[in-house]
């Protein structure tokens, strides 16, 4: 049994156990819940599988099935529909349970007329509250000791495929697909790139594909045969990949307007910048001199990294980058918009603003602190020793404390506000 199919089996027999009621803990490891290979019939591989308890440690305890009362004919009544016995009732609705199984529940509920949707959103409901219980579990079995991390880790990633396996099992693939299509274009934002039929459905199974490709680097990760390094570097690879489908797929200038739209370093930016007083359309100018400036950061960084520059090269190419990058903003702001610009932008300075109630600063406090720290950073770049980077330092922390105190001093520092 390969590893792929073997993850697969497990997901669903996860999902069994959860939504529609196992009995005893659920364990996440072929090592701990082996999946009987011999079975050609992935729900009956499901059904012999069996649950130890870890903290049991009792080999001659009775082995108990992943899925306890779910037999051919509930799965197949919950698929096409089978006549009810009697109505369903609000209590049993709240119960959110019927009788033997959930699959029963979604079975008369299908028979007396409610939707597929709102079939779909019953099932979701009711995994997501059993999930929450699982994890409960699997957490308390985490700091307990009985679990470790990669189980639990495991347990966690096993989340999308479960939850798929659970509606598909339930009220089938089409009503699957049609739900799933809504949340996917949901986790998107894709309304705002405002697409054909053709090209939701395109997108739709393109991000599909994307999350499949993840998961598989996530399991070759966990299983070993990656490292952090290559674990790293395939994750980016597979986003950049996307990325550039995605683009192809609905056209430069409306993924343009999409990455712009969604982003959320754009919001970041945005607030950060408030200060300014600047129109809106100014300031998403200053985000894309940023942006610009980021990207030629990363290329460089990737050129030296796979050494198609030296390091004396990199630096020179970064500095001009840096000063293209002043001299856009300048023109953008002016040589004083600009020094206002980095002061707002500047970390120390926002969390002096952020804490000046509990610091006791002015604004003319934390501008003096700022200018003070921003010469300290000026004057230190052109120290060429260990010697004189420790007397500026000293004379900074002199200069602060007398104007601070002691006590505003260390609590600032500490606060993260004052770092030489």
């Amino acid at each position: 049994m390969d590893t792929g199919s073997s993850s697969c089996t497990l997901a669903l027999a996860a999902i069994a156990g959860i939504l529609l009621g196992s009995s005893g803990t659920y364990l996440l490891t072929q090592r701990l819940a082996p999946i009987d290979e011999e079975a050609t019939d992935p729900k009956q591989a499901i059904r012999t599988a069996p649950i130890r308890h870890r903290a049991a440690n009792n080999e001659d305890q009775p082995p108990r099935t992943m899925i306890s009362g779910l037999s051919n004919r509930t799965v197949a009544e919950g698929r096409t529909g089978a006549p009810p016995d009697s109505p369903v009732t609000s209590s049993e609705m709240l119960q959110g349970r019927l009788g033997a199984s959930f699959a029963e529940l979604v079975a008369r509920l299908r028979a007396q007329g409610v939707s597929e949707h709102h079939l779909t959103g019953l099932v979701s409901a009711e995994f997501e509250q059993r999930w929450r219980d699982q994890l409960a579990e699997v957490n308390l079995m985490f700091r307990r000791g009985e679990m470790d991390s990669s189980e639990r880790e495991f347990f966690l990633q096993q989340y999308a495929s479960a939850k798929e396996a659970a509606i598909r099992l339930l009220v089938g693939d089409e009503a699957f697909v049609t739900w799933d299509t809504h949340r996917v274009m949901h986790e998107l934002n894709a309304d705002t790139l405002d697409l054909s039929g053709e090209e939701a459905q395109a997108l739709y199974e393109l991000k599909k594909k994307h999350d499949q490709e993840r998961r598989q680097n996530w399991l070759s990760h966990t299983l070993g045969e990656t490292d952090a390094e290559d674990f790293r570097r395939i994750r980016e690879d597979l986003t950049r990949l996307f990325e550039q489908q995605m683009s192809g797929l609905v056209g430069e200038d409306r993924y343009a307007f999409y990455r712009f739209d969604t982003d959320g370093s754009v919001g970041a930016f945005r607030r950060e910048a408030r200060g300014l007083g600047l129109p809106l359309e100014r300031v998403d100018e200053l985000y894309a001199v940023e942006q610009a400036y980021r990207e030629r950061q990363q290329q460089l960084s990737a050129m030296l990294k796979d050494r198609q520059m030296e390091q004396t090269q990199y630096n020179q190419q970064l500095a001009q980058a840096r000063q293209e990058q002043r001299a856009s903003l300048e023109g953008l702001l002016g040589v004083d918009g600009y020094a206002q610009y980095r002061m707002v932008r500047n970390r120390s300075y926002q969390i002096m603003q952020r804490y000046a109630p509990a610091w006791r600063l002015s604004d003319p406090d934390i501008a003096h602190v700022y200018l003070v720290l921003e010469n300290h950073r000026r004057t230190a770049g052109g120290t060429s020793s260990a010697q004189e980077r420790e007397s500026l330092q000293r004379q900074t922390e002199t200069t602060l404390r007398n104007y601070l105190g002691d006590d505003r001093y260390e609590r600032m520092a500490r606060g993260g506000a004052i770092r030489l």
